[in-house]
Parts: structure tokens; sequence; C-alpha cells
């Protein structure tokens, strides 16, 4: 019937950028696509892949650019089991994910922009990032599709880095902050960060040179 149906892996990425590379404790040099999102129930959502997650080579072949992943990926016959190698933590780890179909839908979540009134929440201020986070409401998790911290004010090193108030911080260098500790514990000891944000139901990762005390 003349129907091409390609390959589809569920996955947001993006460059891995010098910037990133050492934000994440690598070279600056490293090649690779980086996982900013996971599709919930997609083919990557139950193969181990995790946002942060470095994508270097598909089936051995190596990623020099973030767009080679979706163009390998989108020639692979749904059904294929392929082999992604991926950077995690530093370590070269080798992930096998079956391929789906680009024709199987997608279905995003429907959000809000309207802000919640905010009561008695907790803001507290991350001097060296230069931000005043809080946790989300409940009502605003739901919302988002996420939990993490809400930037109500960004400036110092934040700001430079192009993150603004209603921002939500999902992670540092992949790890989960759901709690002011949580971040303050992430940032502990570390002068370059990589932060997943949310903005709008998308996601990056973001590199911030943390200032000095």
């Amino acid at each position: 019937n003349g129907k091409v149906t390609r390959g589809r892996l569920g996955v947001m990425v993006q460059q891995l950028s010098p910037e990133l590379a050492k934000s994440f404790g690598l070279p600056e040099e490293t090649k690779g696509a980086v996982i900013a999102q996971i599709e919930a129930n997609g083919p990557a959502a139950s193969s181990g892949l995790k946002p942060g997650d470095i994508i270097t080579a598909v089936n051995g072949e190596k990623i020099k650019s973030f767009s080679d992943v979706p163009r390998l990926i989108s020639f692979t016959k749904p059904g294929t089991r392929i082999e992604l190698t991926v950077l995690r933590d530093k370590k070269e780890i080798s992930i096998p994910v079956t391929i789906g179909s680009s024709t199987e839908s997608a279905h995003a979540a429907k959000g809000s922009d309207s802000d919640d009134s905010q009561g008695a929440v907790k803001q507290e201020s991350q001097g060296r990032l230069g931000v005043t986070v809080r946790p989300l409401t409940a009502k605003e998790a739901k919302r988002a599709g996420t939990s993490g911290l809400l930037i109500a004010q960004a400036e110092g090193a934040a700001a430079k880095a192009g993150i603004r108030p209603g921002d939500i911080i999902v992670s540092v260098n992949g790890t989960p902050v759901k709690t002011n500790g949580d971040l303050s514990k992430a940032l502990k000891g570390r002068k370059q960060i990589a932060l997943l944000i949310q903005r709008n139901k998308s996601r990056i990762f973001v590199p911030v040179e943390l200032q000095a005390r």
C-alpha cells in the first residue's frame, strides 16, 4: 500500500555542548545526545533509560550530533531490538531497546498556565545558583506532570544561564530534587551543574557555572 512506517524511540534529546559535557563531569570534546525527556509508555520507558543519559552510539554507529539519533531510529524497522551505548555517571553502559512505531499516538497531558494562589508555601534562596525556589504544590505537580522545585526568582548564575521564574527544576545532574534540602545537597561541592528544567511541558538540560561563595 506504499505506507512507510518509521521507527520511534520515544525520547527528547538535545545536543551535548562542551558546557553541558563539563557540567556532567565529562571531557568538553565528548560527543553525544542528552536525553532530556522520556515519553510515558513510549518504547524507551521500559528500557531502563533515564533523563540525563547521554547516547553516544546507536548499534555501534557513533553519534556526532543529537539529530543523528532520530535519523538513525526513524530508519529502523519497528519491532527491531537495538543497542544504545550510553554514558551514565561517567560510565559507559549498553542498553537494549525495542523500537516502536511512529504511527503510535503520543498523548500529551493538557496543561494550563494559570497560577494557583499561593498560601504559606516556604520559599528558599539558593545563593550560589542565584534562585529562590519552593516545592510544587500537589495541584501544580499534577498539572505539570512532574515533581520538582518552582523557581520564583532567578538572578546571578541561573539568570546568566537563561533560567527564568516559572521554570521547574526537575533534577541536578540526573538526581531528582523535590525539596530545598535536595537542591542544597545536590549543589554541595560542585562548581558546574547540569539542571534539568521543565518549561511549558518541554524539558532541557541547562549547564550552570555556580558562583563562588
